[in-house]
């Protein structure tokens, strides 16, 4: 990654010789990898090896024109345009006014800026696109997520008294109304912090769960308008493993295991997912249909990716492999489609 872009060709890899170590026999044992081959282009925005200033970024968020990202390192939120330049860096650590406790969530919002979810201190808080903070809400709500809905609404991921919720906002955080889990008990303690929500054009959200892999759509309106909004909880068809740290390729997380997945992202028809586990070390994109959960095949990239976020035709990431680094993947849209077909 030292050249600032360069053209990487991801060569096909057979499932076959991948999972080659392990037995797989039981029925209900998921069907394995199909990777494709793509060119991806790979540029590097920020470079932690050369600036001292990067240090863990974890979270991301990106629009047209401005990438932000979270540093763990030293608690601010900072943003660069989209050739790399630090453009500002903003809030600390704590809980009082431009501070965050411990931000679980952070979103590019329509107009500019950031949303930043402090789910520590039960807080929304809005900074602009030039760095200053406009808005900071608390509520009753613990929460986690936070993704963009339909117009310029969003909709949080959240929990209460063990039990998840999520709720349609308005741009300055009011609540509109709850929203319906389908397929799903409400006893699911917890949930909000196994999910890793991802959205896109239009108001398409999915919520993948880390625990259970199973990917939660909005139903097939894909739009609050209709007066018919809920989430939907289905398995990830056709089941292709999100995990597994003893290498088999299963439905669901066993018990103690890690967590199935590393982050998600939208862009256009397609989420994509890097998947954990010991058998994966961030080098895999699994591309599935955003509106139905179908599988659709894997891509191998040549560097480990940690965080993701989508834009409009690219993703931007994080990856940790040797020193922290934001990159921006992108390809050839035709090529892509080909290659999923």
């Amino acid at each position: 990654m030292t050249a600032l872009a360069s053209y990487l060709s991801v060569s096909v890899a057979l499932a076959s010789l991948f999972w080659s170590d392990h037995s797989v026999t039981d029925v209900h044992l998921l069907p394995s990898r199909r990777y494709v081959s793509l060119t991806v282009r790979i540029d590097t925005l920020r470079d932690g090896a050369r600036d001292d200033t990067l240090a863990r970024p974890l979270l991301l968020a990106a629009d047209d024109r401005r990438v932000y990202y979270y540093d763990y390192g030293d608690g601010r939120l900072s943003a660069i345009d989209t050739t790399g330049k630090l453009l500002w860096r903003a809030g600390r650590r704590g809980q009082g006014p431009n501070e965050w406790a411990n931000p679980t969530s952070i979103l590019a919002v329509q107009g500019g800026g950031v949303a930043v979810v402090d789910g520590a201190s039960a807080r929304f808080t809005r900074v602009d696109a030039n760095g200053r903070f406009t808005r900071l809400v608390t509520t009753a709500d613990i929460p986690q997520r936070l993704a963009r809905g339909s117009g310029s609404t969003l909709i949080a991921f959240g929990g209460q008294n063990g039990r998840p919720t999520a709720t349609r906002l308005d741009s300055a955080f009011t609540p509109i109304r709850s929203i319906r889990w389908t397929g799903w008990p409400d006893s699911a303690s917890g949930l909000a912090t196994q999910l890793r929500v991802a959205s896109g054009a239009n108001g398409r959200v999915a919520a993948v769960s880390t625990v259970t892999s199973r990917i939660f759509p909005l139903r097939s309106s894909m739009s609050f308008d209709s007066g018919a909004d809920g989430l939907d909880a289905r398995p990830l068809p056709p089941r292709v493993p999100l995990a597994g740290d003893n290498g088999l390729v299963v439905a669901g997380m066993p018990a103690g295991t890690k967590p199935a997945i590393r982050d998600v992202a939208i862009v256009g028809a397609n989420l994509f997912i890097i998947p954990a586990g010991e058998a994966f070390d961030g080098r895999t994109l699994d591309v599935y249909d955003a509106a139905s959960g179908r599988y659709r095949a894997s891509i191998r990239i040549p560097i480990g990716l940690n965080v993701l976020n989508g834009r409009t035709s690219d993703l931007i990431a994080v990856s940790l492999e040797e020193f922290p680094a934001i990159v921006r993947l992108r390809w050839d849209s035709a090529a892509l489609e080909r290659a999923l077909r």
